[in-house]
């Protein structure tokens, strides 16, 4: 089993210890299963981090499945979600299964508002809309309208 780590900060003027995403990539022998961890802030200054460690993991030899471990995560963005959807479409076009475990309270509100569960297999929240609705104005719409 290897682990790795890599680190991400946000720009110096804001540097915080809080302002740290951390990803733990463990591989397990011979099984091809690789995990990642992912501790702290996924936003737009450090999304680039997890898309890196995606990107490598993807390389990794005899590569079965691939599991984003979410538990830790503090904070989600729009750029965030976005990046998790884009792992979430580059697994399905490498032919890799992709799971999310352990989604953290802040990734699953994101995700509910976004209407995003069912890319993840996730179980939507009790009375929360079905993806693809919206509602503004007082407005609900369904998706296929």
């Amino acid at each position: 089993m290897t682990h790795q780590r890599a680190f991400g900060h946000l720009d110096d003027a804001y540097e915080h210890p809080d302002d740290i995403v951390q990803i733990d990539t463990i591989v397990a022998e011979p099984g091809g299963q690789v995990w990642l961890h992912v501790r702290g802030d996924l936003d737009r200054d450090t999304v680039h981090r997890l898309t890196s460690a995606f990107a490598a993991a993807l390389t990794t030899a005899g590569l079965a499945r691939l599991e984003l471990n979410l538990a830790e995560v503090a904070f989600v963005d729009a750029a965030g979600a976005r990046c998790l959807l884009t792992c979430r479409k580059t697994a399905d076009a490498a032919g890799i299964p992709m799971t999310v475990r352990n989604p953290s309270p802040a990734v699953l509100r994101v995700l509910d508002a976004l209407g995003l569960h069912d890319c993840f297999d996730l179980p939507r929240k009790t009375g929360t809309r079905a993806p693809g609705t919206f509602a503004r104005g007082g407005l609900l719409r369904p998706a296929n309208s």
